[in-house]
């Protein structure tokens, strides 16, 4: 498979390259610099992974193993919200990007300081993140890792910044383990991961302190754990990061074999051939055709134009001129209504949210009131105890529902809506192109189009600050000494107090991320649109512009010029032929 990947991969750019040289010819610059650009993709081929998973986990020995050095420091306390991020480079560097926007190169042996929290306490150094580049096989394929704080540590700020981390890369290795178990707040963390990535890989990491019938176990439980998170069966690589970096250092090629990392690496691998780099290829394929394409259509019009009389050319091109205006007026009005869409979805949002809140406050509130008359003879600590579980409980409950339909309502408002406006432009750029050909005695020719846009992304749940939700230390002093009726007077006015705060904060955490999402989104899709829409009718005038700037058209130079075109459709059409054998074959 990765032979057949490679083989694509190549075949792919000695078509961009063919193609680049069909523009050269053809005198399009334009079309030259995308093709360019689409095979510097190619050639690139990054790929970002994170490493996610809660505090004590081994992700850095993990990564270390990865790499086979001991590059980054392993922690016995947690790590700050500092991200690691490795890439390929020739020589061994680290830099750290600070939050003022200034950097700092550092030793390697120096990045404990502004990564954990023993040398960076609470990231008061104000860090960023931090840069390596290291000369690893696995990194020179084109791979990027993420090293992330960990979840769930008594640092709820790093729980955040792995949050954010995520958003920045293509899929994730979750590193599980049996010590602790898998608890609510990484299942919890495990639930946002799996609406923002495409693929997880689950690694139950230190099975090197477990006997073969704890691994097997352990393996089922967290496959089931998994299951229930995430509505799917993935499998989970038992693995030593511990063993494996050894044995790396060692050279000790059975020792590596035992540790497990060979299995997951083997799995890694063909996930990169078979679906990113497949899911690549695809992608460049399909815009190098369109860009073929439209050149192609250039082509034909400036043939056409060089058959016609000059003052004949000049009449159409005018005419050309004038319908090319009314279709960006058109073309504007159209854009003008994704704007709109976007619009009345925040508002429709807003009013959900509202909704939301109201009825969440009193249905706690009611399930508060009902909790406390249940235990009518519990004393203070244990009442306590049982309204931070069940606001924590019911928060969990009540938002990832309620959070889920609205994530999907926003991504099927802002599909639908981008796929009404693309068939509109589809139609008049097809319109356009037809009325165009007409004009010029042509076959208008096909128009191809890309409507894969980015979907708004997801959000995630924060609640309470640690420890959560106790009262402070005076007021616990004065519960026994307090009638039993007013400590649960109190009690209930505290959380009741709590669960408006918690409500407001997370409705209005996922209002923000919602609309963050959806204007990146209907940003990006309007640009595309209007983008694609400018390169399928400026596809039509190109060639003539051309044919007007050089000569007179129909006079002694045009068989010559006529001549030279042939051979530039020539070349251009072998070139879009060999991006044919780019394809994948089962």
């Amino acid at each position: 498979m990765l032979e057949s990947y490679q083989q694509r991969r190549e075949r792919l750019l000695e078509g961009l390259y063919k193609l680049t040289e069909a523009t050269v010819s053809a005198g399009d610059e334009r079309c030259r610099k995308a093709l360019l650009g689409l095979a510097a993709r190619v050639r690139e081929n990054r790929f970002t992974l994170a490493v996610l998973g809660q505090y004590k986990r081994g992700k850095s020995t993990f990564i270390n193993a990865l790499l086979g050095d001991p590059l980054l420091p392993s922690a016995v306390v947690p790590l700050t919200s500092v991200g690691t991020i490795l890439a390929y480079g020739p020589d061994p560097e680290a830099r750290v990007l600070f939050q003022s926007g200034a950097t700092q190169s550092v030793g390697l042996d120096s990045i404990a300081e502004f990564v954990t929290e023993k040398g960076n306490p609470n990231n008061g150094k104000g860090v960023e993140a931090l840069r390596v580049t290291y000369p690893a096989l696995l990194l020179q394929k084109g791979v990027v890792l993420v090293d992330t704080p960990g979840v769930g540590s008594t640092y709820r700020h790093n729980t955040e910044a792995a949050a954010t981390l995520v958003g920045q890369c293509d899929a994730a290795v979750f590193l599980l383990g049996v010590d602790p178990p898998v608890g609510e707040v990484e299942l919890e963390f495990l639930r946002f991961v799996r609406d923002q990535l495409s693929r997880i890989f689950f690694v139950l990491n230190k099975t090197d302190v477990m006997t073969h019938q704890e691994v097997e176990e352990s393996l089922a439980f967290s496959a089931e754990v998994i299951s229930g998170a995430t509505g799917a069966c993935p499998p989970v690589f038992p693995l030593s990061a511990r063993e494996a970096l050894q044995a790396k250092l060692d050279g000790d090629h059975d020792r590596l074999a035992a540790s497990g990392l060979l299995a997951f690496e083997a799995a890694l691998g063909e996930f990169l051939a078979k679906e990113k780099g497949e899911a690549l290829i695809d992608s460049v394929r399909a815009a190098a055709g369109r860009l073929a394409g439209n050149l192609r259509t250039a082509l034909e019009f400036e043939r056409r134009a060089w058959q016609l009389p000059i003052e004949e050319l000049r009449e159409k091109e005018q005419a050309l001129r004038a319908r090319l205006a009314e279709a960006e007026n058109e073309r504007r009005d159209v854009l003008f209504l994704l704007k709109a869409e976007m619009a009345d979805r925040l508002r429709t949002v807003d009013e959900e949210l509202e909704g939301f809140k109201r009825e969440e406050v009193e249905r706690l509130a009611a399930r508060l009131d009902q909790l406390l008359d249940e235990s009518p003879q519990a004393r203070a600590p244990e009442l306590l105890a049982k309204a931070d579980t069940f606001l924590t409980e019911g928060l969990q409950r009540d938002f990832r529902s309620f959070g889920a339909q609205a994530e999907q309502k926003a991504r099927d408002a802002f599909g639908n809506a981008v796929s009404r406006i693309a068939r509109r432009l589809i139609a008049l750029a097809a319109q356009v192109r037809r009325e165009a050909a007409g004009l010029f005695d042509l076959r208008p020719g096909t128009l191809e189009w890309d409507e894969r846009f980015e979907r708004p992304g997801g959000w995630h749940l924060v609640i309470g600050d640690p420890p959560p939700f106790l009262p402070t230390p005076d007021e616990t002093t004065l519960f026994p000494l307090l009638p039993r009726a007013l400590v649960r007077r109190r009690i209930k006015r505290r959380y009741q107090d709590r669960i408006e705060q918690e409500v407001d904060r997370n409705c209005g955490r996922l209002r923000t991320n919602l609309l963050e999402g959806l204007e990146k989104s209907f940003g990006a899709a309007r640009k595309t649109l209007a983008e694609e829409f400018d390169d399928a009718v400026s596809a039509i005038t190109r060639g003539i512009v051309r044919a007007l700037a050089e000569s007179s058209p129909g006079e002694s130079a045009g068989a010559a010029k006529l001549k030279a075109l042939a051979g530039i459709e020539a070349e251009l059409d072998a070139a879009r032929a060999s991006l044919a054998g780019t394809v994948a074959v089962d």
